[in-house]
């Protein structure tokens, strides 16, 4: 089962070092551990919020750079709660655009959900830092992935920076 909490910015200090994913004793960034980073290729230098890059969805790839990993690669316990901070520009306001939480066991698809980020972005054309939260479902297992990406239906151009994902018992 999930429960949304949120997923728009909270005014707690949340650290916004680009690319990190921070779970019990663990720290993954983009140098230290490049294999849990995907659709890299959407990373452009044009329209960035932190230098020296930032993914782009546009018409032609509809899902961001984002993250992927083993459970047993996260920690040595199941987590139970994802946390998604990373900040967004939407060119234009009212884009069907969603945070993406999906769970695989080999080539299967086990469970899949995403956030709405519609209505958390109301002006266009300006860097808006989002923090969202998912309950992972407590069947989840060793042996299983964990992803968590931008996805944007609509096929419309937006931008994710900042991406930093949060694991925790």
């Amino acid at each position: 089962m999930l429960l949304v909490v949120s997923c728009d910015f909270d005014n707690e200090k949340v650290n916004t070092q680009k690319d990190t994913i921070v779970t019990k004793g663990r720290t993954f960034q983009t140098d230290m551990y490049p294999d849990c980073w995907i659709n890299k290729f959407t990373l452009q230098k044009a329209v960035v919020h932190t230098p020296p890059y930032a993914s782009r969805i546009d018409p032609a790839f509809p899902f961001s750079y984002g993250f992927c990993s083993l459970v047993e690669d996260i920690s040595d316990t199941i987590p139970r709660t994802m946390l998604v901070n990373f900040w967004t520009l939407f060119p234009k306001t009212r884009i069907n655009a969603r945070l993406v939480m999906s769970i695989d066991s080999a080539s299967v698809n086990k469970f899949w959900t995403s956030l709405p980020l519609m209505d958390s972005v109301k002006e266009a054309s300006v860097w808006k830092q989002l923090l969202c939260k998912f309950e992972l479902p407590t069947a989840l297992k060793r042996g299983e992935k964990i992803s968590t990406y931008v996805y944007c239906p609509d096929k419309q151009e937006i931008y994710i920076d900042d991406l930093k994902v949060i694991f925790m018992n």
